[in-house]
């Protein structure tokens, strides 16, 4: 991948979308049930404690922030989307 090395993707993916959302989302989710939530933009968004989500709309499912932003937020995997995760950790 252009502009990213194996250690950053490998970086990147260390990082859950729960973890990504109380650092860069804070105010956009809500609780849905013990070590559950919604997300508020994208309501068919669910996902736990664990990092564990799935986006119902799509059926798209994962465990790491990095497959959260290239299936739901469209951003094309790559420099975008590592250096995001990387600049949060």
């Amino acid at each position: 991948m252009p502009g990213v090395t194996e250690q950053e993707i490998a970086q990147a993916k260390q990082m859950n979308l729960y973890q990504y959302m109380q650092l860069c989302e804070p105010d956009n989710f809500k609780p849905e049930g013990p070590g559950q939530f919604r997300h508020k933009g994208h309501s068919s968004l669910t996902f736990a404690e664990d990092g564990s989500w799935t986006y119902f709309k799509t059926k798209a499912t994962g465990r790491t922030a990095l497959n959260y932003l290239i299936a739901v937020e469209g951003v094309s995997i790559g420099y975008r989307a590592v250096s995001v995760l990387l600049s949060n950790l």
